[in-house]
């Protein structure tokens, strides 16, 4: 991507730190934020909101040249047969020194995840 001296900045990847960006609004209005994120003054990512209304549907990063579709909902499910771990509170199992089953785990943020969005969403 081009050189940016950016306009604005916002935490664009959630790292804690403040990151240069500019949001140009085109000629069929739609709007791309560019972004630098490592602040070497050229801008490594673009997002698009094809109709204006603020949501960004498409994001590339030119640090990796993949292009995420952000209307896509991610897939936290994992594949489990209940075999291992004490979910169940199995005292034995858990007295053994066992763990959890890590894709029972991931199910069950992710259903608390799904559950707080949401909320969030109507609020």
């Amino acid at each position: 991507m081009s050189d940016f001296s950016g306009g604005f900045t916002a935490d664009l990847d959630g790292d804690g730190v403040e990151d240069q960006a500019e949001i140009y609004t085109l000629e069929d209005g739609s709007n791309v934020l560019v972004g630098d994120l490592d602040g070497d003054g050229v801008a490594d990512v673009a997002a698009l909101d094809a109709n204006g209304d603020g949501v960004y549907e498409q994001l590339y990063d030119d640090r990796t040249g993949v292009t995420t579709d952000l209307t896509e909902e991610p897939d936290y499910t994992a594949e489990y047969d209940g075999s291992g771990g004490n979910l169940d509170g199995d005292v034995a199992a858990a007295d053994s020194g066992s763990y959890y089953d890590a894709a029972a785990v991931s199910d069950m943020l992710a259903t608390q995840h799904e559950t707080s969005m949401a909320i969030i969403d109507n609020i």
